[in-house]
C-alpha cells in the first residue's frame, strides 16, 4: 500500500519502541505535521455539540479532570493528553495516537469550538485571552522540535492564524462541575466573568 509503512524494531530497542512517541520523535512527526500546515499542543481534547474543546496546559494543571467532568456531563473524550489541530481554510482538531496516562486516543476529527488555557483557583473565572497573550501560551504547550529555526517560525505562523480562527480562553478554575457549568454558559454565548 502507498500510505503505510513496516517498522522493525531490533530486538535491543523493543523496550524503547514500545512507547510510539518514542519512534514519531525519530521520524519527526511533530516537524512534518508543521508542514502540513498542523500544530500539536499538550492538551486533553473533547468532543462537545460535534464540535472540539480542546484544555491545554502543563503536566497536573487539571486536563484529564476537565475532560473527565466534561465526559460526565455528556461531552465525548477524544484524547487525555494531545491534540494535532489543522489550520487551513478553518480550525479543525484531530485525535492522536498519543493517549497519555488517561490511556484515550481515538481517531477523530472536528471543527474546533474554543481551546481552553488551564490554571487553578479556588473561584472560577474565565476570560478570553489577547491574541499575543494567547500564541505565546499556546507555543508553550506545543510540541515541536524548538532547537529548529524554520519549525518554531512555522510553528508561531501557525498559532497566529489559529488564534484568529478560535477564541482562546484562559480560565483558572475549582476542579469540579461548577467549571464545565461557567465554561458551557461562556461557550454558549452567555459572557466571560
Amino acid at each position: 500500500y502507498e500510505d503505510e509503512a513496516t517498522i522493525i524494531v531490533a530486538p535491543e530497542a523493543v523496550r524503547y519502541a514500545r512507547d510510539i512517541r518514542n519512534l514519531w520523535n525519530k521520524i519527526d512527526f511533530a516537524g512534518v505535521m508543521l508542514k502540513n500546515d498542523h500544530v500539536i499542543l499538550h492538551a486533553s481534547y473533547v468532543k462537545w455539540n460535534e464540535k472540539g474543546v480542546a484544555f491545554c496546559g502543563p503536566s497536573g494543571i487539571g486536563k484529564s479532570t476537565q475532560a473527565d467532568l466534561w465526559n460526565k456531563a455528556g461531552a465525548e473524550v477524544i484524547n487525555g493528553d494531545r491534540v494535532m489541530i489543522e489550520v487551513a481554510r478553518s480550525a479543525v482538531m484531530h485525535g492522536i495516537p498519543f493517549a497519555g496516562s488517561s490511556g484515550i486516543c481515538q481517531n477523530q476529527s472536528v471543527p474546533s469550538m474554543a481551546i481552553i488555557v488551564l490554571g487553578q483557583s479556588e473561584e472560577n473565572k474565565i476570560w478570553r485571552l489577547e491574541k499575543q497573550v494567547a500564541i505565546k501560551k499556546l507555543y508553550a504547550q506545543s510540541g515541536l522540535n524548538r532547537w529548529s529555526i524554520s519549525e518554531v517560525e512555522r510553528s508561531l505562523t501557525l498559532l497566529d492564524r489559529l488564534c484568529g480562527m478560535v477564541p482562546i480562553y484562559q480560565m483558572d478554575c475549582r476542579p469540579d462541575e461548577s467549571a464545565v457549568e461557567l465554561l458551557k454558559n461562556v461557550l454558549n454565548g452567555r459572557g466571560c466573568r
